[in-house]
């Protein structure tokens, strides 16, 4: 009994470490792609005005 509840724990332990690094990525990668975008967009601003 003791070690399924250990097991348990663990394994919801490591999904939520999982769940967490997922979500971190996908904002890293949203932030980049909006930095990128961004940059895009000035760089045809200034070009286009000079």
């Amino acid at each position: 009994m003791v070690v399924v509840v250990v097991v348990l724990v663990v394994v919801v332990v490591v999904v939520e470490v999982v769940v967490v690094v997922v979500v971190v990525v996908v904002v890293v990668v949203v932030v980049v792609v909006v930095v990128v975008v961004v940059v895009i967009e000035v760089v045809v601003v200034v070009v286009v005005v000079v």
